[in-house]
């Protein structure tokens, strides 16, 4: 049987990923600030991935994507000029 899981340590990306979580399982993340930079995020699966402000997915480059299919998400920030150069597109 899976279990929910803590994550105290920082999570880093580098390349794309995917995060699976199942339905009614809950991660729970306390680490600092999630920079997706110019990687793609994938969260998927019906559980949650619980995190605060200070440890948020951040969508800071124009190239950052995150996908949220079927998750619950605690916080994700965008930086205002990000938003600006993916409207210009």
């Amino acid at each position: 049987m899976v279990e929910d899981a803590n994550i105290e340590s920082n999570i880093t990306l580098s390349v794309n990923s995917t995060l699976q979580i199942d339905p009614s399982k809950t991660v729970t993340y306390a680490g600092a600030v999630v920079d997706i930079g110019t990687s793609k995020l994938n969260i998927q699966g019906g559980g949650s991935f619980i995190n605060s402000n200070s440890s948020a997915l951040s969508l800071n480059n124009a190239n950052s994507h995150l996908v949220l299919d079927n998750v619950t998400v605690g916080f994700v920030s965008v930086l205002q000029q990000v938003i600006v150069q993916k409207v210009w597109k």
